[in-house]
């Protein structure tokens, strides 16, 4: 990642921070030589696991109490954005497991010892969508029902499963992986290693310890001894979803910006210039693209440090910055997106050969964008509410 960009997402990180962006950017490489194969595989290759595993890359929302490296918001979407200009999937699936580590982390110690005692390592990944109802049996609850899209299942060691229980309360129930049937139902245009698949329960007990609570989360009800644990609840784990889209759109601009900047020629009929790089519809676009990317580096940037700073202070967020945050999401991704669009518009038809990598990236960026966390047009609304005092 080009130094300007780089210190955007790195303003405010620790020295130990940096370390873990520094090791990210060390496997770029390794997983931009897997994308192809983990694109036609729909799976992480084990050597992408293997080097995050080595880089510490899967501890880093795990509390230090228990290995981790307990880092903020800020440290997890930087890491991600720079897996992100190597493998999108395999971004993804990291910024899920950081998510799941904060989740985690609020619950009891001899819940976090059940996932953490014989490795940092082990993933929670989970699934907030859909939720399917929670029986209340004498000292917890039971589980029937699919959760779909689940990134990082066949990964993880834990998972946690949207459920409701009566009357109307919300909640995760953290459940081993191999507790559930996994069904192998992802297979998309884009992000297609993240094999976001469906778990299904089958009259599963889950005890009182092992649930989560949306409502007395989002309420600070939890414990609130750690970095992870004060984070808001649930846009703190929405936000680093956003990471991979930066890395994805930083990547797209590296490779076209290669191919333009190695002598590309003009092949239009209306040819003034031998070489695209010196048209200035080009040079335009490019600048375009380069302006969107980086205001969608400075507005996630601002707003990871937003909630890594309420953390550090114990604040609750109020509704109207959590309600802003989603808007500023979708408005990052689709700068991202618009970015993409203005690159490959003078980039050529080739780029959208099998064999070239922007393709692929253009896949990914149209399939993760419109995940319903980057969804605008239902996040705004609320937002234009709250403006108006509605």
């Amino acid at each position: 990642m080009n130094g300007r960009w780089a210190e955007i997402l790195g303003a405010g990180l620790d020295p130990s921070e940096r370390e873990l962006v520094a090791a990210a950017a060390g496997l770029v490489p390794l997983l931009a030589g897997n994308a192809a194969r983990a694109d036609t595989e729909r799976r992480i290759p084990a050597e992408n696991l293997d080097g995050l595993r080595t880089a510490g890359l899967l501890r880093v929302t795990v509390p230090q109490a228990f290995g981790g490296h307990g880092a903020g918001l800020r440290a997890l979407v930087a890491v991600c954005a720079e897996l992100g200009r190597g493998c999108a999937s395999t971004a993804w699936v990291t910024s899920l497991y950081g998510g799941g580590g904060w989740l985690t982390s609020m619950l009891a110690d001899t819940v976090r010892e059940q996932v953490w005692a014989d490795s940092p390592d082990v993933p929670v990944c989970g699934a907030i969508g859909v939720p399917q109802p929670a029986r209340r049996v004498p000292g917890g609850y039971r589980l029937d029902g699919r959760w779909g899209w689940i990134s990082g299942i066949r990964h993880a060691g834990w998972v946690g499963l949207d459920v409701l229980a009566e009357p109307a309360a919300r909640g995760l129930a953290f459940v081993p992986v191999d507790a559930v049937r996994v069904e192998d139902t992802w297979d998309m245009a884009g992000m297609r290693a993240t094999a976001s698949d469906t778990a299904v329960a089958e009259d599963l007990f889950v005890p009182d310890d092992r649930m989560l609570w949306f409502a007395a989360a989002a309420a600070g009800a939890y414990r609130r001894d750690e970095v992870g644990t004060r984070l808001a609840f649930p846009v703190s784990v929405m936000v680093p979803l956003i990471a991979p889209i930066l890395g994805l759109g930083i990547g797209l601009y590296d490779h076209v910006a290669g191919i333009l900047g190695a002598g590309r020629p003009v092949t239009s009929g209306s040819r003034m210039h031998a070489l695209a790089r010196d048209t200035p519809g080009v040079q335009a676009n490019v600048v375009d693209a380069a302006v969107l990317i980086e205001d969608a580096l400075l507005r996630v940037a601002w707003l990871a440090g937003e909630l890594d700073r309420a953390a550090a202070a114990g604040v609750i967020l109020p509704e109207p910055n959590a309600v802003r945050t989603r808007v500023d999401l979708a408005v990052a991704a689709r700068s991202v997106r618009r970015a993409a669009d203005k690159l490959l518009d003078v980039s050529g038809a080739s780029r959208f050969a099998s064999t070239d990598p922007a393709q692929r990236m253009w896949r990914d960026l149209g399939t993760a964008t419109r995940h319903p966390a980057f969804v605008a047009e239902v996040n705004r609304e609320r937002y234009g509410q709250l403006l108006v005092g509605g």
